[in-house]
């Protein structure tokens, strides 16, 4: 009763269709996490990192810049040319990767493995013991009763469109808006210099048809 509407931005519940060349690192993720946390690493891409300082250090030249820095992205994600501003790429290795668990990026390992939106999975002994079952239980979508608009972007590698609609058939009350521009990914709902026009009026939209106040 207390909220109006959710707004989910290509939200990853379902990865099953995930083609981002990322995805090969949360498999890994997966794979390694107990090697890592056995040597006592339990954190990846961490600011100040050796790798993280190497990246914003390079990518201040404007030739490296716009091969290996703007590649790097656009090996992540679908290309959107002209949507990543230069004096965004200019400062982005400044504060990108800002880290993450092991733990979180081996979930969503396991969630592009298994295309099932659940809680980790501590395997059949640790499942056992942590939930009274030898698999971990799915989130239950059937039970939101808020409002949801998923709001997904056509050419977007990490959430497509087929796992934003299957995530939709599996909530009660939710509408998926695709992105008019058909280039619009993943990466641009945090970096695009198009925001303001392609996803705000979306977001706009939605706020006001489900004011209630």
């Amino acid at each position: 009763n207390k909220l109006g509407v959710l707004l989910a931005i290509a939200p990853p519940t379902d990865l099953i269709h995930m083609t981002s060349a990322f995805g090969w690192f949360l498999k890994a993720s997966e794979m390694l996490e107990g090697t890592l946390a056995r040597i006592g690493v339990y954190e990846v891409f961490a600011t100040g990192s050796v790798i993280q300082r190497i990246a914003e250090h390079i990518c201040r030249f404007r030739i490296i810049r716009d091969s290996l820095c703007r590649g790097f992205f656009e090996m992540l994600d679908s290309p959107h040319p002209g949507s990543i501003a230069d004096e965004t790429y200019e400062t982005l290795y400044s504060h990108f990767p800002s880290g993450t668990s092991v733990r979180s990026m081996a979930w969503y390992g396991q969630t592009f493995r298994s295309g099932k939106f659940r809680k980790y999975d501590f395997g059949e002994r640790g499942n056992q013991k942590k939930y009274g079952s030898p698999h971990p239980p799915e989130y239950e979508l059937g039970s939101v009763a808020v409002p949801t608009v998923i709001l997904q972007g056509q050419n977007d590698q990490f959430v497509t469109v087929r796992d934003s609609e299957r995530l939709a058939s599996r909530l009660p009350h939710a509408e998926l808006c695709i992105i008019e521009d058909p280039l619009w990914n993943h990466i641009d709902v945090l970096f695009s210099q198009n925001i303001n026009g392609s996803l705000f009026p979306k977001i706009n939209q939605y706020l006001l048809k489900y004011n209630t106040r």
